[in-house]
């Protein structure tokens, strides 16, 4: 967001300056776009009011993602930039905030089970593609229940948003029809969680770097696969420069943290990229003996759901622990992520 905020501002600036003909279009673009917006917000506070809910309804706002597919897009961001700044900051609400800023409140964003008792509301939005038109949908959630107070779509003509906004990565087709877009092991025997430090979804632009974050609720040894635009899969952690892929119950950890000697660096090609992280509670049969030199593994491609299956449970394996009596099978557990690259 703060990227955005700063390519938004340039962005007027450089309109403050041009002829008056170069700037007509683009305000009356933001407009009209505002426009369609409130009316949206606007009859969403007439259902809450018909609803019997008093002045200042705190109502949390979630990210904009594409088609329920819990992507974001530059157009996510812009989009929430304007329902902030526009509408929702008016006093037609009681308190706007972020879903990650609430859930960032609760333990560095691990384990995060939305206590929604002490708001009022939740806005769930997603944005279709349909031909010429971005089909904006608002769902409102009661706080405390999962009751459905309000329902619409705004209907948002492509030529209103501006021409240096992405609202499609390249790949997300590939993405969608893929299994890395679906759970890959069966069950897991306890709970695990990897975000990064833009949250649980983010938008990375080129050149900048990505902080892994990682949490059990049991000691663990966990493995961090990445797949790239174009499904090549690597093994990313354990790696040549940390072998040491042990963690602790209940600690959050950074991946690189300040220790280690490498880092991820944002890049081509460009699109939906995917991190999992595979855990079990004995170190993994593949890593016993394993052999880093060079850079990341390499895995494979991830074309279909066997492959990737294959690559991501390699070296898993249900059995008894070995010189721990009475301890059971060994257990294990899986969490996904993704994340959007673009390149400026």
């Amino acid at each position: 967001m703060r990227y955005l905020l700063i390519g938004i501002t340039v962005l007027f600036l450089s309109f403050s300056c041009a002829e008056k003909k170069d700037v007509k279009p683009v305000l009356d673009q933001s407009a009209r776009l505002d426009e369609l917006i409130l009316n949206s917000v606007e009859k969403m506070a007439q259902n809450i009011n018909k609803s019997g809910f008093e002045s200042g309804f705190e109502i949390v706002l979630d990210d904009i993602y594409l088609e329920n597919s819990r992507v974001l897009t530059p157009l996510s961001y812009y989009l929430k930039d304007l329902i902030i700044s526009t509408t929702l900051q008016t006093k037609l609400f009681k308190v706007i905030q972020s879903m990650k800023e609430l859930n960032s409140k609760k333990d560095d964003m691990a384990f995060v089970v939305n206590d929604d008792s002490d708001i009022d509301g939740l806005l769930v939005m997603n944005y279709f593609i349909e031909g010429n038109v971005i089909r904006l949908t608002f769902k409102l959630n009661k706080g405390d229940s999962r009751e459905i107070l309000f329902a619409a779509d705004t209907r948002i003509d492509k030529s209103l948003v501006p021409d240096s906004i992405s609202y499609v990565p390249g790949n997300f087709t590939r993405y969608t029809n893929c299994a890395l877009d679906a759970p890959v092991l069966a069950k897991n025997d306890f709970k695990t969680m990897i975000w990064t430090d833009k949250g649980l979804n983010g938008l990375y632009r080129k050149d900048e770097k990505m902080v892994l974050k990682v949490k059990s609720e049991k000691d663990c040894y966990v493995k961090i696969y990445h797949t790239d635009v174009n499904g090549k899969i690597q093994l990313i952690f354990p790696n040549n420069w940390e072998q040491k892929n042990f963690l602790k119950a209940n600690q959050a950890y950074k991946i690189p943290n300040e220790k280690m000697d490498f880092e991820f660096e944002m890049g081509a090609p460009y699109g939906i990229e995917t991190i999992r992280l595979v855990a079990q509670t004995y170190q993994f049969t593949d890593l016993e003996s394993a052999n880093f030199e060079g850079s990341f593994r390499q895995e494979g491609n991830a074309n279909d759901s066997a492959t990737a299956k294959g690559i991501y449970t390699r070296g898993i394996t249900i059995k008894p622990v070995k010189d721990v009596e009475n301890s059971g099978p060994i257990q294990f557990s899986e969490a996904g992520y993704t994340y959007n690259i673009i390149e400026k």
